[in-house]
């Protein structure tokens, strides 16, 4: 899905899916992944991506281990919850202002550009 700038939803149901690059797809506001084998998510420039798109993309793919939200720009308030997710980006992130982030198997957590206001629970 690399560069579909005019894309504004997609709806994926792939049992076998493991790898998912979505980058720069910059309308991309209401993806539904019905993905349960999906371990990478990139989904960097994704720039209509809001904050409740979140909690359903994690719900459905529960082998998760690296999501990528760089540069994701309409997310402020994220909830991240993921049992197996290990790598975490959300570089870039300019309205970003809280995250809730539970997830006990991370090892990565990669965080630029912020602003002193942020607060994240981890």
């Amino acid at each position: 899905l690399r560069r579909c700038s005019q894309l504004r939803c997609v709806q994926l149901q792939c049992e076998r899916l493991r790898c998912l690059y979505a980058y720069g797809c910059l309308r991309l506001a209401q993806p539904v992944l019905l993905c349960p084998s999906l371990r990478l998510l990139e989904m960097q420039k994704c720039k209509a991506l809001e904050d409740p798109v979140m909690t359903a993309l994690l719900q459905a793919s529960t082998e998760l281990v690296l999501l990528n939200l760089t540069d994701c720009q309409l997310l402020r308030h994220p909830q991240i919850s993921s049992q197996r997710l290990v790598t975490l980006h959300l570089y870039n992130c300019l309205q970003l202002r809280t995250a809730s982030v539970v997830c006990p198997s991370l090892e990565l957590l990669a965080l630029r550009v912020l602003r002193v206001r942020e607060t994240f629970v981890i």
